[in-house]
């Protein structure tokens, strides 16, 4: 039976990245977007590395979009990465600095609806890119307890090893897929990281359904890999539920 999630989930980043084409100037569109999106959305131009100073629409005076290519829009549920040609989503970051990822049937109509509005904009002239990058973090855990390191996964075209990190990389038809496994010792704390990254080149360009539909696509890949990385002794220590809704913990 397909697992569908494990509790807890371990989620530290959950990446969308959508590439996009567009024939406006970034610091006019940014403008747009701030316009577009409603008030439960704060803005922010500074680099996510440092504590963004938010701003609502009632403070719109402030802003100056003019030599800015990186912005940010958060709110209580989602953060939103701006870049030239570039939306970088992200459920586990939000405004409040509160992971507050509620899952893949809830994150996928929530990236639909912004973009939804944002094509409102007519920034966008068409999609050329999706991905999609998870990256979950297992404290005290072993790589070797969490992980099978020996991976026989379909279309595996190659693996690299270096110390406790473990690379290997997946050729699919429609997919490039990238597996980072990695162990880090953190004042004497072992932290066992899997990063799945998964990615598609759009060759057509696809209206906002067939998109989300790709997306999805995506997700599932990646959620696959994922349950076949874990061993299932280390599954067996979560709470498990299943594509037909059964829980076993």
């Amino acid at each position: 039976m397909e697992v569908s999630k494990i509790i807890p989930d371990h989620l530290k980043d959950t990446l969308v990245e959508v590439r996009y084409s567009s024939q406006i100037p970034f610091e006019l569109a940014i403008g747009r977007f701030f316009d577009a999106l409603d008030d439960t959305y704060f803005y922010s131009a500074s680099s996510f590395n440092q504590p963004p100073k938010f701003v609502n629409s009632e403070q719109r005076r402030e802003i100056n979009f003019k030599f800015e290519k990186v912005c940010h829009f958060a709110s209580n549920e989602i953060h939103l990465e701006c870049r030239p040609n570039s939306f970088i989503f992200n459920a586990s970051r939000s405004r409040d600095g509160k992971t507050n990822y509620k899952g893949w049937n809830a994150y996928l109509p929530k990236i639909e609806d912004i973009l939804t509005t944002i094509q409102g904009t007519k920034v966008i002239t068409d999609y050329k890119w999706l991905g999609l990058r998870y990256i979950s973090e297992h404290p005290d855990v072993s790589l070797m307890h969490a992980c099978k390191l020996d991976l026989k996964l379909p279309q595996l075209i190659g693996g690299t090893l270096f110390g406790h990190n473990h690379k290997y990389e997946i050729k699919r038809s429609d997919l490039n897929i990238l597996i980072s496994l990695s162990e880090l010792n953190e004042n004497n704390n072992i932290i066992s990281l899997i990063d799945i990254d998964v990615n598609k080149e759009i060759e057509t360009n696809p209206e906002l359904p067939d998109l989300m539909n790709m997306l999805d696509h995506i997700h599932n890949a990646e959620k696959s890999i994922y349950f076949d990385i874990l061993k299932e002794e280390y599954k067996a220590e979560h709470e498990i539920i299943y594509s037909n809704g059964n829980i076993e913990s």
